[in-house]
């Protein structure tokens, strides 16, 4: 790997790795009845607050991506 350059499907294998440590983390460590009390109340459920937030995140990091690498090719050019 070149530095200046990045590497798109390594860094959505760590992106998939952390949501899988905190989907863990969550469903081994924490009494999910207790955190997610306010949401429960609210009508949403765990798996589709775990779901639209990663969606979410997926996005505003794809798009991050986009810009870095529209960033680092025009900085290359110029």
């Amino acid at each position: 790997m070149l530095p200046g350059k990045i590497n798109v499907a390594e860094s959505y294998i760590f992106k998939l790795m952390g949501y899988g440590l905190a989907i863990g983390f969550q469903y081994i460590y924490q009494n999910a009845n207790r955190t997610f009390f306010y949401f429960r109340n609210a009508g949403y459920s765990i798996d589709s607050l775990y779901i639209y937030s990663f969606i979410s995140d997926a996005l505003a990091y794809s798009i991050f991506i986009s810009i870095s690498k529209l960033i680092l090719h025009w900085a290359h050019i110029f």
